[in-house]
């Protein structure tokens, strides 16, 4: 979250937001170079040299991608099983362990996928069932992780079919186990992301007498596919590695005693966690220029204190926001290097989303009715602070386009 605005005051150096102390000396370098950075771009034509020309395909409302029913998975697995003995010496059951490197997946998504699990089977009754896949798909361009599992109770063999011989170096075939639930992440390259669920089954074999070595992966029905929201760069989804970016706008602060208004810039990451999980972020560098209050005559001085503020998306009906927890803002009136009163602001605040369609015109974070409010530290809530604005987001390295969807 930033802050900024104009001043009537003079114009002052970039604060560092958490302290002067030597120890903040790298955290003033990188910041003050994020700011020339900023105004370079613009001023050289950076932008519209660069990436202007950028546009993100479908930045319309995003639609949930198609669901995995009738997906189709194949492969030659690697498969180990360990049995399971009485004291008789004889065999009551094993564990199937499973992996495959190299698969093939055709149906709504086409592509390779890898997988991997441990299926539990005895003479009556197979599972706990766990797997888990990973789905490259080509056509139409898409990742997909997901899991198939099954409760401790199992099910009836009858559900399916399974067998183990454990005379034969533990040879084993489960036929059409089903219904596993899955879980998965559809995070299509171009479109929003989605959390799809539904009833599969799985074929696994080492047994001679059926086909050797195969697996097979069929996804029966969805209970439909829900909108995940993600971060994008230059319209290719982030990874699971933190991706630098820059914020900056025109925010500001209303308290029932006054306004102040700054000229900020914030650097922070964000990133898609691996497994499809909801995107998260981090602000970890925050600094105010040029503050202007309704109040002080003297010199505004705005302060972020217990960086770095993590985030994370949220859906709230049609709009996306990016929820920040942890916040606390100090604002200060100073007179010849002294403070004549100050202010401290806690809470949450949880900005709308809003994609951009070229360098020249980025996303931005919108600060409106329902971003929430921060309360004055020590008041119990009976002094708040509402945040009013947007700020401007782009990517750190080379003011990529970076959108949410």
């Amino acid at each position: 979250m930033t802050i900024t605005g104009k001043s009537r005051h003079t114009p002052q150096h970039a604060r560092v937001l958490d302290g002067g102390s030597p120890k903040n000396l790298h955290r003033r370098t990188l910041l003050a170079v994020a700011l020339r950075r900023l105004l370079a771009a613009f001023s050289a034509g950076a932008l519209l040299a660069g990436l202007g020309a950028v546009v993100v395909p479908g930045v319309a409302a995003a639609t949930p991608p198609t669901s995995l029913a009738g997906e189709e998975l194949t492969a030659a697995p690697t498969v180990s099983f360990k049995c399971f003995f009485e004291p008789s010496g004889r065999a009551t059951g094993g564990h199937v362990t499973f992996s495959i490197t190299n698969g093939a997946a055709t149906g709504p998504y086409n592509g390779t996928f890898t997988a991997g699990g441990t299926i539990d089977v005895n003479e009556w009754v197979w599972g706990p069932v766990s797997e888990q896949f990973t789905i490259t798909s080509t056509s139409p361009p898409a990742t997909i992780i997901g899991t198939k599992t099954i409760g401790p109770g199992g099910y009836p063999s009858a559900r399916g079919g399974a067998g183990f011989n454990c005379s034969y170096e533990g040879l084993i075939f489960l036929t059409n186990l089903e219904p596993l639930e899955y879980h998965a992440t559809i995070s299509p390259a171009y479109g929003g992301a989605g959390s799809d669920s539904g009833q599969s089954q799985t074929s696994l074999s080492n047994w001679p007498y059926q086909p050797a070595n195969t697996f097979v992966g069929r996804f029966l029905s969805s209970n439909g596919v829900v909108p995940v929201p993600h971060y994008f760069s230059n319209a290719v989804l982030v990874g699971s590695e933190p991706t630098t970016v820059l914020e900056w706008g025109a925010v500001t602060l209303k308290t029932g005693g006054g306004e102040v208004t700054c000229h900020t810039a914030s650097v922070g990451s964000v990133e898609n966690p691996a497994g499809g999980a909801v995107s998260v972020g981090a602000t970890k560098l925050f600094d105010t220029l040029d503050c202007e209050s309704s109040t002080c005559p003297y010199t505004s001085v705005v302060k972020a204190d217990s960086l770095p503020w993590p985030s994370v998306l949220e859906e709230e009906g049609t709009s996306i926001r990016a929820h920040s927890t942890g916040i606390k803002i100090n604002v200060d009136c100073v007179k010849e290097g002294k403070s004549e009163g100050s202010e401290t602001f806690v809470g949450n605040i949880q900005p709308s989303t809003h994609q951009g369609t070229s360098a020249l015109h980025p996303g931005f974070l919108e600060y409106d009715s329902g971003s929430g409010t921060l309360e004055k530290e020590g008041s119990g809530g009976t002094v708040t602070g509402k945040i009013e604005g947007e700020t401007k987001l782009l990517g750190y390295d080379e003011q990529e386009l970076i959108n949410i969807r």
